[in-house]
Parts: C-alpha cells; sequence; structure tokens
C-alpha cells in the first residue's frame, strides 16, 4: 500500500499540476528543431509504455530495498518541481511533423498530438523520470539480468521520445542536467553522508546523454541501410 500510495501520489499531482501549467501559458520560446532526428512513427508504443513501466520498476525497488525506493520518490519529487519552475520561467514549443493518417500506428500518433500540445518539452519529464531510474535500479540488488533489459528499456523509452518528435535532443540533454543537479539536492534529505557518491554517479549521466544520441544516430542508419 506504501508503494501505490507514493508513486502514485507523485505522478498524479505532477499530471495535474503539468496541464494546469500548460492551460495557463500562452506564450512560448520555439526550440529548434533542425537536428535531422528521424521520425520512426513505430516507437510510439514504446512511448506510451512509460507510465506502466514507471511502475512496474518502482515497484521492483521497493520489493528490493525500501531505503533506495525513498530516495527514488524524493529525487521524482525535486525533479518534477524543478521541471515546472523552467516551465514557467520558460515555457518551450516545438515543431512536429505532419502525416497523412494511413494506419493504427498514425491514428495513435496523431491522437498523441492532439491529445499532448508541443509545449513545456524543455525538460523531458520522460528522459528525466528515465535517467532517474536507471541510476536507482542499479543501486539495488536486483538481480543483473533484469538490470540489464529494464536499463535497455528505458533506453528506448528515451529515445522513443526523440523518434516520435515528442522531443528534441535539446529536451533530453537539459533532462539529463536537471538530474545531475538533482542528485546533488535531493537525496540530501535522506541520507547526508551518500551524497559524494550520488555525485559521482549523476556526472556520468550528460556523458551518457551523448553516448545515446550517437547510438541512435546509428540505430537509424543501420535502420535505413537494412532498407537499401
Amino acid at each position: 500500500m506504501e508503494y501505490v500510495k507514493s508513486i502514485s501520489l507523485v505522478l498524479i499531482i505532477q499530471a495535474i499540476v503539468y496541464f494546469i501549467i500548460n492551460l495557463s501559458l500562452t506564450k512560448y520560446h520555439f526550440l529548434d528543431t533542425n537536428l535531422n532526428v528521424p521520425f520512426i512513427k513505430y516507437f510510439i508504443y514504446i512511448y506510451h509504455s512509460w507510465y506502466p513501466f514507471v511502475f512496474f520498476l518502482s515497484y521492483l525497488i521497493f520489493k528490493d530495498n525500501k531505503d533506495v525506493y525513498k530516495k527514488l520518490i524524493y529525487t521524482l519529487a525535486f525533479g518534477f518541481i524543478l521541471s515546472n519552475l523552467t516551465f514557467i520561467i520558460y515555457p518551450s514549443a516545438i515543431v512536429r511533423p505532419t502525416f497523412e493518417v494511413k494506419s493504427i500506428t498514425d491514428w495513435i500518433v496523431n491522437l498523441t498530438y492532439n491529445l499532448d500540445n508541443p509545449t513545456n518539452c524543455l525538460p523531458s519529464e520522460h528522459c528525466l523520470v528515465c535517467f532517474i531510474l536507471i541510476y536507482y535500479l542499479n543501486k539495488t540488488n536486483i538481480k543483473p539480468l533484469t538490470k540489464i533489459l529494464s536499463t535497455s528499456y528505458l533506453i528506448l523509452i528515451i529515445l522513443s521520445t526523440l523518434f516520435t518528435h515528442q522531443h528534441i535532443l535539446i529536451d533530453l540533454i537539459f533532462a539529463s542536467i536537471s538530474v545531475s543537479n538533482i542528485f546533488s539536492s535531493a537525496t540530501s534529505f535522506v541520507s547526508p553522508n551518500a551524497l559524494n557518491n550520488e555525485r559521482c554517479g549523476a556526472c556520468c549521466i550528460p556523458f551518457f546523454t551523448l553516448s545515446l544520441f550517437i547510438f541512435s544516430r546509428l540505430l537509424y542508419s543501420l535502420i535505413v541501410f537494412s532498407h537499401i
């Protein structure tokens, strides 16, 4: 019950606050989208698996180590607060691609675009939460195979934000920088003695982000090459 209350409360409150902020703002800074990131519509299924997968991984962490889970909740809450402040101070927007609806996948993408306005994208909360989960997942004693598979899927979710054009690269980079700062602050509420270790781990995240982008370009090149 503790698990359900805490993770649900954090995610539901953030969803409400996010939509209130979106409804309240009228002027946005349009971000440069000229980064040649391909649009791969099938990643929309991975993108929409974010909520259930966040609940699933949070449960695994809770069952394995309640102290790590407590840190996770604190960090998520602090991260959402930082994101909301950014949305208010620097409201952003992006330009999405237009396309004909010819399949179920197209319909799902189109529905997603209609329900979720292309505003307040910086930082990407999908990516922010994934980075946080990757970090805390590797602080547990969960089986190595589960860690590898879960981390791999979280990486796919991060990539899905780019390939579905829900976000652009700068949103992902800003999310990784935000997480680095969050670890330096939020974790001190739970375990001040572990602060230095948290900072060291967080410093790796921007480098991980760069590697992730390089990987995404290689992945796309392979997809294109396979269709030649």
